[in-house]
């Protein structure tokens, strides 16, 4: 009976705490709950993200590449422009680009986000573009602008590491190839030899006799000569900018005379080949100025008017030595 009456106060006590646990129990609940349910929601913030940066309009841009670096001097090279345009936008027909002034262009490829371009690399040193510019029109045909930095690439001499130390070298001669049926055609082709023969001896009389008749209605070489470099001189292409033009047609005339007055075909000459030919001293004058219209012609020179000039009177003055003298009147 002492120990039930010890335990029965323990037992009261244990049961009160009890009754306090479960009815804060009870209170806490729905806040656990509440918390459980937060927690497995998906977060607002990053699932929006996504959406939002899908949701903005993408930013207008002009990107530029080339499809190699180095490239070799005489090849072509592509440029390709890369648009990012506003929704509506459009490139209006044919594209306006600016800043490939004064290269060389070969064709053209337009598409829906992309301007191929293909030009000649006839540049030394470093094949550039100017700083680059595309017009287009927005949704409400408002005209703006694309702009990108410039596009370059070295170019490789075709002189070799060394361009310094190359020297000019003849061009080789055309090996001709035989046919095959030339050797199972023996018959035939002695037929077609003799036919030949005869076509072309009636044709060496008419051109001999057509040539009689052009040598009496053609100018004499001396007088065509200075009527082309009258013509050259009022054509206004050194003038115009067209410099590389007017040194060819310069280079066409000089040569052509020289050759119409010489034993050698001066017009299929380089000039290294003209130099090694049996010259007096007033041909050899004309060296400098072929050398000249060369530089002119294939690298880009530009010489001053002066120098224009004083080329064009020392070919007039070599014409004027050169052509047969006046028959004296009666």
């Amino acid at each position: 009976m002492i120990r039930a009456c010890r335990s029965g106060p323990r037992r009261r006590s244990l049961s009160w705490w009890r009754l306090i646990l479960r009815f804060h129990a009870i209170r806490l609940l729905p806040l656990l709950v509440l918390a459980v349910a937060l927690l497995q929601r998906p977060w607002p913030c990053k699932a929006s993200a996504p959406e939002h940066a899908a949701a903005s309009p993408p930013e207008r841009a002009l990107e530029a590449s080339l499809d190699r670096s180095p490239a070799a001097f005489g090849t072509r090279i592509t440029l390709t422009l890369h648009t990012r345009l506003p929704a509506g936008a459009s490139v209006p027909t044919p594209p306006r680009i600016s800043g490939l002034e004064g290269l060389t262009e070969c064709s053209r490829r337009i598409e829906a986000d992309r301007i191929t371009l293909t030009f000649l690399v006839d540049q030394l040193d470093t094949w550039r573009t100017g700083p680059l510019r595309l017009d287009y029109e927005d949704a409400d045909g408002t005209l703006r602008t694309l702009s990108a930095p410039p596009a370059s690439v070295e170019v490789l001499s075709v002189l070799g590491g060394k361009p310094e130390e190359a020297q000019p070298r003849p061009i080789a001669d055309i090996i001709p190839g035989r046919a095959a049926w030339m050797r199972t055609l023996p018959w035939a082709a002695a037929a077609l030899a003799v036919a030949a023969l005869g076509a072309g001896l009636v044709w060496w009389l008419r051109k001999r006799r057509c040539s009689d008749i052009a040598a009496e209605a053609l100018p004499p070489p001396h007088v065509r000569a200075l009527t082309d470099l009258q013509a050259l001189t009022a054509s206004g292409l050194y003038e115009s900018g067209a410099v590389k033009a007017f040194y060819f047609r310069f280079s066409e005339v000089l040569r052509r005379y020289v050759e119409d007055i010489r034993s050698f075909p001066a017009a299929e000459m380089t000039t290294e080949e003209i130099a090694r030919q049996p010259l007096s001293t007033l041909d050899r004058d004309l060296l400098p100025l072929l050398r000249q219209a060369d530089l002119a012609k294939f690298a880009g020179h530009r010489p001053t008017p002066a120098a224009k000039e004083a080329a064009l009177e020392a070919v007039r003055g070599y014409i004027h030595q050169t052509s047969p003298a006046p028959e004296a009147a009666p």
